[in-house]
Protein backbone atom coordinates (compact mmCIF):
# COMPACT_ATOMS: atom_id res chain seq x y z
CA UNK A 1 0.00 0.00 0.00
CA UNK A 2 1.60 3.65 -1.26
CA UNK A 3 1.22 5.61 2.15
CA UNK A 4 0.55 9.35 1.07
CA UNK A 5 2.59 10.73 4.68
CA UNK A 6 5.74 8.62 3.80
CA UNK A 7 8.46 11.45 2.10
CA UNK A 8 10.59 8.88 0.83
CA UNK A 9 8.34 6.69 -1.35
CA UNK A 10 6.67 9.73 -2.44
CA UNK A 11 10.33 11.35 -3.55
CA UNK A 12 11.14 7.84 -4.93
CA UNK A 13 7.47 8.06 -6.99
CA UNK A 14 8.87 11.84 -7.89
CA UNK A 15 11.92 10.65 -9.12
CA UNK A 16 10.15 7.41 -10.91
CA UNK A 17 7.31 9.44 -12.62
CA UNK A 18 10.23 12.15 -13.36
CA UNK A 19 12.17 9.97 -15.43
CA UNK A 20 9.29 8.27 -17.48
CA UNK A 21 7.99 11.59 -18.48
CA UNK A 22 11.53 12.78 -19.67
CA UNK A 23 10.81 15.95 -17.61
CA UNK A 24 12.86 18.70 -16.98
CA UNK A 25 11.24 19.31 -13.47
CA UNK A 26 8.26 17.89 -12.32
CA UNK A 27 5.71 17.83 -8.86
CA UNK A 28 3.25 15.10 -6.80
CA UNK A 29 0.65 17.33 -6.52
CA UNK A 30 -1.55 14.46 -4.67
CA UNK A 31 -3.25 10.84 -5.21
CA UNK A 32 -5.57 9.33 -3.94
CA UNK A 33 -6.81 5.65 -3.88
CA UNK A 34 -10.22 4.93 -6.09
CA UNK A 35 -12.32 2.33 -5.01
CA UNK A 36 -12.53 -1.24 -6.08
CA UNK A 37 -10.24 -3.88 -7.13
CA UNK A 38 -10.33 -6.56 -4.96
CA UNK A 39 -6.76 -7.91 -5.63
CA UNK A 40 -5.10 -4.78 -6.68
CA UNK A 41 -4.37 -0.97 -6.12
CA UNK A 42 -5.99 1.32 -7.88
CA UNK A 43 -4.73 5.31 -7.40
CA UNK A 44 -5.31 8.32 -9.14
CA UNK A 45 -2.04 10.65 -9.42
CA UNK A 46 -1.60 14.36 -10.15
CA UNK A 47 1.82 14.75 -10.99
CA UNK A 48 2.65 18.05 -13.09
CA UNK A 49 5.36 18.12 -15.76
CA UNK A 50 7.96 20.73 -17.17
CA UNK A 51 9.07 19.74 -20.02
CA UNK A 52 9.69 16.66 -22.17
CA UNK A 53 7.02 15.17 -24.28
CA UNK A 54 4.39 15.10 -21.76
CA UNK A 55 4.66 18.79 -20.85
Amino acid sequence: MLNRDDPQRRSALEAFLGRAAEARSDSLTGWSRLTGGAIQQNLQIEFNVTGGPFA
